[in-house]
């Protein structure tokens, strides 16, 4: 989820520089390579917070609730 808007925040020409610490989560490891930058982009611009403050769990899938949530911070700012 974070790739895919990070990617689509790009093309839009937004700056997509910003990169928040991993180190909270417990389980930044299991993040896959190539979403690591996109993560790090929408945590630090409070897209994402992960499911608790250790865990971010990024190979749990996203229930429907969660996806709403993550667009409409998204199309907020």
């Amino acid at each position: 989820m974070a790739a895919l808007l990070c990617r689509y925040a790009a093309w839009k020409g937004e700056d997509v520089s910003t990169e928040q610490s991993l180190e909270a989560f417990a389980d930044r490891d299991a993040i896959s390579d190539y979403a690591v930058s996109s993560v790090q982009w929408a945590v630090g611009r409070g897209l994402i917070n992960g499911m608790s403050e250790t865990e971010f769990a990024p190979q749990a899938t996203a229930s429907r609730a969660q996806v709403a949530v993550l667009l409409d911070r998204f199309l907020s700012e």
